[in-house]
């Protein structure tokens, strides 16, 4: 009799980027950079609407797709990229990679 597997035996091994696509932007996050105290205290101001938190988080967590980011999230009429628009997309990226946070 093979011997029983457990939940975590198929898992990917730690490290290993998940690759998820938001708002038209592919992006290879590893799910490992979640375990970081100083990200999570950004991740908290932001939920606690502390809207200027996102500039330093979300280039740690789009890494080199950032700019990518930039373009998609920025308003055609204005020009601007509205906050509002960066939290939500922060949190759906949050949503993709640690989907009970």
């Amino acid at each position: 009799m093979p011997p029983k597997t457990k939940p975590q035996d198929h898992l990917p091994p730690k490290g290993t980027p998940k690759l998820i696509t938001i708002r038209g932007v592919e992006l290879s996050v590893d799910p490992e950079m979640f375990d970081d105290l100083d990200l999570l205290d950004t991740l908290d101001q932001v939920n606690e609407g502390n809207g200027l938190r996102l500039a330093g988080g979300l280039p740690r967590v789009t890494g080199d797709k950032f700019s990518k980011v930039r373009e998609a999230l920025r308003d055609p009429e204005t020009g601007r990229i509205p906050l509002e628009v960066a939290r939500e997309f922060f949190i759906e990226v949050m949503e993709s990679i640690v989907p009970n946070s």
